[in-house]
This record gives C-alpha cells, sequence and structure tokens, in this order.
C-alpha cells in the first residue's frame, strides 16, 4: 500500500471519541488536523514494524515489534503510556473472547 490508497484505507473516526467522552465539541478543521497527525503516526510505526519484520526475516508482525516501534517513534512518556494502554486493551480482549 502506497499513497492514497494507503491513506485511505487508515483514516480514523476521532470526532466521536471526543465529544462521547469530555461532552466538548471540535471543529471540522481541527477534526481533519488531528485525522491527519494519527495517519502520520499511524504510516510510521507500520514503516518501522515492517522494516523490523524484514529484518528479523519474519513474515508475521508480532506485539514485540509493534512495541519497539512505539519506543522508536513517539517521546519516551508517551511511549510507556501507549504501550501500557495497549496491553490493557489486549487483556480485556482476551479477558471477553474467553468468555463466549
Amino acid at each position: 500500500m502506497t499513497g492514497d490508497l494507503a491513506r485511505r484505507q487508515t483514516s480514523l473516526p476521532i470526532s466521536c471519541g471526543v465529544e462521547r467522552y469530555h461532552k466538548v465539541e471540535i471543529s471540522s478543521e481541527a477534526a481533519r488536523v488531528m485525522n491527519t497527525l494519527m495517519d502520520d503516526v499511524f504510516q510510521k510505526l507500520v514503516f518501522e514494524v515492517a522494516k523490523m519484520a524484514r529484518y528479523n526475516k519474519n513474515a508475521t508482525l508480532t506485539a514485540r515489534e509493534l512495541e519497539t516501534a512505539v519506543k522508536l517513534i513517539l517521546p519516551s512518556d508517551l511511549a510507556s503510556y501507549a504501550i501500557g494502554e495497549g496491553s490493557r486493551a489486549l487483556q480485556r480482549f482476551h479477558s471477553n473472547y474467553k468468555k463466549k
């Protein structure tokens, strides 16, 4: 995936999360800027993870590569927070998956 195709497939709606949790509204311009920021960070993470998987000669992307990419791309405090939130999300997913 390159260029516009990758960007179209990875765009995330962020305005609903902001409105749902904080009862605030943001302008469409601010939502567009936030969406562009999230797309850029996501693209950088995907690039780093893919590069590490190629280097390790792995066809599968693991949590280890993703965690390393987060540490490389994001500042230290933000990276540790993102890793913690990701771990909690995985734990919740696995606990809900086992219940079914």
